[in-house]
């Protein structure tokens, strides 16, 4: 799905109440406020026609800046597609706010848009991911490459198996670590965490 600028319900509230305690953790989170200034985060350009989406993996492409263009960063991402490898794997897509939303709801940035990414290496960081399977935290993240033919994983979702069928999957373990224990399914999607730089 392409994103549209779709923001929820046309003409529904934006928020219906308050709580006193911080709410649930949305895909594409920093787990910790204290990591965001040590964390290594990149602005970069979404090149994809589909967009990237909050919380799911994405690859990179290093571009060249135009002449004197200094405020161009020189990487675009896009989803994992058939062949990816870990070498190409960029980062996660951070939530945002000002994100936009496609039609299901589904947070991300269109094409042309910038992005803000955790990158896996140096610092690292600990970010929210929506899981469909039961985690452990000694379990090894996989990505999602290539959709399942059930249509439960989509390029860029994490998960602790690569046995769907139909789908492909590559495993992070060597740059990142479940952080958090979790029961998701298909229909009930669960919260996890996963941590890089740390293995």
């Amino acid at each position: 799905m392409t994103m549209t600028g779709y923001r929820g319900a046309v003409g529904g509230s934006i928020q219906t109440n308050y709580t006193d305690q911080p709410g649930r953790g949305v895909p594409g989170m920093m787990a910790y406020v204290s990591e965001e200034g040590i964390a290594n985060i990149m602005s970069v350009v979404v090149d994809s026609a589909n967009g990237v989406y909050a919380g799911r993996g994405v690859i990179k492409t290093w571009i060249t800046p135009g002449t004197g263009d200094l405020n161009t960063p020189a990487l675009s991402v896009g989803p994992p597609a058939s062949g990816s490898a870990i070498a190409d794997f960029a980062g996660t897509v951070l939530f945002d706010e000002g994100m936009q939303s496609d039609t299901a709801g589904l947070n991300g940035w269109a094409d042309g848009k910038y992005a803000r990414i955790l990158r896996p290496k140096r610092q690292g960081g600990t970010v929210m991911v929506k899981v469909f399977d039961t985690i452990a935290v000694t379990d090894t993240v996989y990505m999602c490459t290539v959709a399942d033919t059930a249509g439960v994983y989509a390029p860029g979702d994490f998960t602790n198996q690569n046995t769907a069928s139909g789908g492909t999957f590559i495993s992070l373990a060597t740059i990142a670590t479940w952080r958090m224990a979790a029961v998701g399914t298909s229909a009930a999607p669960a919260i996890s965490m996963i941590e890089f730089g740390v293995v």
